[in-house]
C-alpha cells in the first residue's frame, strides 16, 4: 500500500522531475504507466464563472437598464483606440461615451462616477473590464444590478450597436467625460 505522502512525492517527481531531466519522451506513454501502477493522474480543469440565466424584460422608464459595451478601430496611422459606450435602452439615448487607447477597469468606474445620473440595471458582456473587480465593487456599493450577457446569445448587446447607428450620435454629442 502507497501511502498519500509518497503518492504526493511521485506526482511531484513525474510532473516537475522527469520532464527537467530529459526522462520524458512522451507523455502519453508516462501517464499510461502512473495509470497502471494505480496512482491517479490529476489534471487541471479550467474553472468556469457560472452565471445565472436571468430573462430580459423590456424597460418602461428612463435609466431603468443602460446596456453598455466596446467599439474598436484603427487610426489610419495604425493606432488602435477603443470606445465604451453607454446606451439607454429605454429611450435608445447615448448616455456617454469615453474614447481612449487603453480603458480600464478603473477608469471606466471614474468616467461612470462623473455622469449625472445612474441606471438601476446595467447590462454588458463579459469583457475583462467590464468583470473587473473595481467594476464589481462600483456597482454593489450603488446598488445596481449587473447583468452580463451569454457568450452564445450575443444579441443581447447588439442593441447598442444598432441603436449608435441609428442615432449617428458621435462622441462631442454625447455627455459625460474623463478628464
Amino acid at each position: 500500500m502507497v501511502t498519500p505522502a509518497a503518492r504526493r512525492q511521485v506526482v511531484f517527481w513525474v510532473e516537475t522531475g522527469l520532464p527537467t531531466e530529459g526522462l520524458v519522451k512522451n507523455h502519453k506513454r508516462t501517464y499510461r504507466i502512473y495509470g497502471e501502477e494505480g496512482l491517479q493522474v490529476r489534471t487541471k480543469k479550467r474553472k468556469k464563472l457560472v452565471r445565472p440565466r436571468v430573462p430580459m424584460v423590456l424597460p418602461t422608464r428612463r435609466n431603468e437598464r443602460w446596456s453598455i459595451d466596446f467599439v474598436s478601430d484603427q487610426l489610419s496611422d495604425g493606432r488602435r483606440f477603443r470606445i465604451f459606450n453607454i446606451v439607454d435602452d429605454s429611450t435608445r439615448e447615448c448616455v456617454g461615451q469615453l474614447v481612449g487607447s487603453s480603458i480600464s477597469g478603473a477608469r471606466l468606474v471614474r468616467f461612470m462616477d462623473g455622469l449625472d445620473r445612474r441606471p438601476k440595471i446595467i447590462v454588458c458582456d463579459n469583457g475583462p473590464e467590464l468583470t473587473s473587480k473595481a467594476m464589481i465593487f462600483w456597482t454593489k456599493a450603488r446598488r445596481i444590478k449587473l447583468q452580463f450577457a451569454h457568450p452564445v446569445s450575443r444579441r443581447k448587446t447588439r442593441s447598442l450597436s444598432r441603436s449608435m447607428a441609428s442615432s449617428g450620435s458621435t462622441v462631442s454629442t454625447c455627455t459625460g467625460s474623463d478628464r
